[in-house]
């Protein structure tokens, strides 16, 4: 961005900056529809029940797999064994999957009016 002398006043200032900086520099302009709204689908009932209750910040590794439902974690990379969760709630437990996730459809940031 030090190529560039002028000032940066809005987000196609800062693409063309970053373009700019380096020869193999690729920019991807996000646009609104790339984005999505996830509903919450987790049971705050089946979280309360789990001991010692599962911290994010606490697990080293996290399993996944196609066609379940359960997530598998560890705590450390010292324990061979996985812990087995099931957090999501009995709706989506009998539907077998889940629903789509609504497009973002308007940005989110200030107003042209407000900009300098």
């Amino acid at each position: 961005m030090s190529r560039m002398k002028n000032k940066l006043y809005d987000f196609d200032d800062f693409i063309k900056a970053v373009k700019n900086a380096a020869k193999r520099t690729t920019v991807v302009s996000m646009e609104p529809n790339m984005f999505y709204e996830w509903e919450y689908y987790t049971s705050t009932y089946k979280l309360s029940l789990l001991r010692p209750r599962p911290y994010l910040q606490q697990m080293v590794e996290v399993v996944f797999q196609r066609g379940s439902t359960n997530m598998k974690y560890r705590n450390t990379f010292s324990n061979e064994e996985f812990e087995e969760v099931n957090f999501f709630t009995a709706k989506i437990l009998k539907s077998g999957q889940l629903p789509d996730p609504t497009p973002v459809l308007q940005p989110n940031g200030i107003d042209s009016t407000r900009k300098p």
